[in-house]
Order: C-alpha cells, then structure tokens, then sequence
C-alpha cells in the first residue's frame, strides 16, 4: 500500500513538473511559431518581441512583431505591429478547432518602397501567392508543416494603420508620401492546416487587407501608378482567398449562412 501510495505520488508530482515547464515555455514556444509562421508567409525574418498567453483565462497579448524588408530596401521594415489581443472560447486552444471571437492587432507601421530596382512589396506579395499555392493536390508536406488544425476567428480587427511610400530613383515624385488607413474588419477568417500554415494563411490575410485598403485610400496621396501595380499585385492572392473562402464553406458551414449565400447565387441565376 506505501509503494503503491509512493507511485502515485511521484506521478502526480511529474505531472505537475510537465505542466508547470508548460506554463514556463509556452509564451517562447507560441511567440516563435508566430515569427516562423509569418517569416514562411512573407519570406522575410519576422520577429516578436513578448508573447503572454493566458491558459486559464481564455487570453492572448503581444507586444511588437516586425517583418522585415526583403534585401535591396533601405526602410527598417516592411510591416510592424504594436500590439495584438485575443480571447478564445476555453477549452478550444487544444482540440483541433480552436474559436476565437475576436483579435484585434493595433498600431501599424507600413513602409512601401520602391526604388530603380523595384518594390519590396512585389516581393512580399510574390512570395505570398508562392506559398498560397503551396499545398497543391498531392504535393507532400514537409515536416514543419504537417498535423491538421483549424481556426476560425469571427473578426479581426486592424487598427491605427500607417503607411509610408519611399520613392527613390524615379525621375518624377520622388520622396516619402504618408496615408493613415481607417479602421480595416476582417470578418470570419477561417483556416485549417498546421499551426505553420495557420499563422502563414493568417499573416497573407492581414498583410493583403492592409495593402489592399491603401489602395482604396490612396487615390489623390499616393502616385497612380503605385496604386496601379499594389492592386495588381493584390489581384490573384484576393482570387485565391475567395476561393479558400468557398471550399471551406462547401466542406463545413452549415445552416444560415450557408442558405443565405445559396439564395444570393440563385437570385443572380434566375436573373440571366
């Protein structure tokens, strides 16, 4: 009965040593899946500065991530962020859906250069229509990127948005040219795949609406052939994002919104 008594102690006092150095190292651990997450999205080094994440309490803030300009630019980033929060439903962060009502990234530095060169958001946006296309039908995965999961967050906010157009080595409109984009709603992001790959899809969407946006807001600050080439660029990756959108609403939606969207499409049918 002692042994028995001295075995069960031991066992709870490992588990508790497993569950503690889980608390220790998660913040690390969530704050370097992000930075690859986004580095594999964007092919940039993206860094994070502090990660808390809250277990018990449904929670999750960061403070400072950077992605890095691509070589050839002289501006300190591309895109940084001041802070973002989350909650989730408790009890989702460790099945394979995990439910967040809502995330909200805040405090946005943009630089946009372009130069004899080109620009660094060609770059960008080149290596994000690569990865999109990266989970092509057999195409096996790398290791990294294996083991399914899937997010949904019903709404993303991005706000206090700034964003910069260095222009350098152009014969007409060189110089800085600034834009302060309003408040940008993503509303219910889904994906699935690894925790790679859902940061990776979750970078491509943040990075997409902001771009996206300052070439809505940009018309009479920013050159038009700036605008011209930032929504052509855009162009595919919005394409292949609606059509994410439509497979994951054909493989899993039920209910309302579903029918909602039948009868819009019907509507448009019975109209031809």
């Amino acid at each position: 009965m002692k042994l028995l008594l001295r075995i069960v102690l031991v066992v709870v006092f490992l588990a508790l040593l497993v569950l503690g150095a889980t608390f220790f190292f998660l913040d690390p651990i969530v704050g370097s899946a992000i930075g690859r997450g986004a580095t594999y999205a964007t092919g940039v080094e993206t860094t994070v500065s502090s990660v808390d994440v809250g277990l018990t309490k449904g929670s999750f803030d960061l403070n400072g991530m950077t992605i890095a300009n691509p070589p050839g630019f002289t501006s300190p980033h591309f895109l940084s962020i001041g802070t973002a929060r989350a909650r989730w439903e408790n009890g989702t962060l460790f099945s394979e859906r995990i439910e967040m009502p809502e995330l909200v990234l805040d405090g946005f530095d943009v630089h946009l250069d372009r130069n004899a060169s080109g620009s660094n958001w060609s770059k960008i946006l080149e290596h994000l229509d690569q990865v999109s296309g990266a989970k092509s039908p057999g195409q096996e995965p790398s290791p990294e990127t294996k083991g399914t999961r899937a997010l949904r967050v019903r709404r993303i906010v991005l706000d206090h948005v700034k964003v910069s157009l260095h222009l350098a080595d152009v014969p007409l409109g060189a110089g800085t040219h600034a834009l302060e984009l309003p408040r940008i709603v993503i509303e219910d992001f889904q994906s699935d795949g690894s925790t790679l790959e859902l940061v990776s899809t979750l970078t491509r969407a943040i990075v997409t609406a902001v771009l996206d946006q300052s070439v809505k807001s940009g018309g009479g600050v920013l050159p038009k052939d700036i605008l011209k080439d930032l929504d052509g660029g855009l162009a595919g990756l919005k394409k292949k994002a609606g059509a994410e959108a439509k497979k994951l609403l054909d493989q899993g939606l039920e209910g309302g919104v579903k029918k909602a969207l039948e009868g819009v499409e019907g509507l448009f049918d019975k109209k031809k």
